[in-house]
């Protein structure tokens, strides 16, 4: 399971030296020796400038900016290693969210990779950790599974977590405040398993997580079409739909595509989850 990894230490190392940490200490692969070296990852972490110098840097040549990242945003590569990946990842508070932006706030997910992560600036998300048996999942939107409760907990700075790829479910939710945390990227050997978003309460899984994009890109294509005769059907989907992500998205291309939005205002924020009644809000004050 998830736990947090306590290291304690005021040493400070720039990014460079602890990539040369990593690749020179590829036994770093097994969860026992990640955790063990944790400390590596909080010295980088004490480094208070390093990330802005990273981005100072970047932002020199725009245009290259993030090329080959193949994380969804804001999350940013700062780089790709022989075995692994170190990446820092921006959480914004809810009322700053796009609602194009898919951050994985209140919904439970899994990732198909370990990770160790370090609250590196402001409040921090809250999360709530289960685990679950991902040999004994399908996969199908509704399908009933056993999520194993295992703590609630924050993420002030200067703490370390370990995350165990397909085993570990937790559902975040919106920081105060701008938030970053940075993460040792481990990948499991083999094919990737699928990642499943889950209700929590239901115990049931919603669906895939890259389904979600694909989802958001057929919205916007009916969206910039106009085609009326698609709102019923993106009506259905935003009043029936068990996963309150894709409700959001659906909501959000209706709003859109009728004028001014109001005669759905206010049944979409009717809808029974904070995070589509957000999308919504966000929706209509930008329009």
């Amino acid at each position: 399971m998830a736990y947090t990894v306590y290291s304690r230490t005021d040493a400070v190392s720039s990014l460079e030296e602890y990539i040369d940490f990593c690749e020179t200490h590829p036994e770093m692969k097994r969860p026992e020796a990640a955790i063990t070296h944790a400390g590596e990852l909080l010295k980088l972490c004490n480094n208070r400038t390093f990330l802005a110098q990273y981005f100072a840097g970047q932002l020199q040549n725009l245009a290259d900016f993030q090329k080959g990242n193949d994380y969804k945003p804001p999350t940013f590569v700062l780089h790709y290693g022989s075995y692994f990946a170190v990446r820092a990842v921006v959480w914004l508070p809810m009322e700053e969210l796009a609602a194009d932006e898919l951050l994985s706030y209140y919904d439970g997910h899994d990732h198909n990779f370990d990770f160790l992560t370090c609250s590196y600036f402001g409040s921090g998300y809250r999360t709530a950790i289960y685990d679950y048996d991902h040999d004994k999942v399908v996969g199908y939107p509704g399908e009933k599974v056993v999520l194993r409760f295992q703590e609630d907990t924050d993420f002030p700075v200067g703490k370390l977590m370990y995350y165990f790829a397909s085993k570990d479910v937790h559902t975040q939710y919106p920081p105060d405040d701008l938030s970053i945390s940075v993460n040792l990227i481990l990948p499991r050997s083999g094919e990737p398993k699928l990642q499943y978003f889950f209700d929590v309460k239901k115990q049931t899984v919603i669906g895939q997580v890259n389904e979600l994009s694909l989802r958001n890109t057929i919205f916007r294509a009916v969206q910039a079409l106009g085609d009326e005769n698609s709102i019923e059907l993106l009506l259905h989907i935003a009043r029936d739909h068990p996963c309150f992500r894709t409700r959001g998205l659906a909501w959000e291309a209706v709003l859109a595509m009728e004028a001014g939005g109001a005669g759905f205002y206010s049944q979409a924020m009717n809808d029974r989850h904070p995070y589509v009644q957000e999308i919504v809000r966000a929706s209509i004050h930008r329009d």
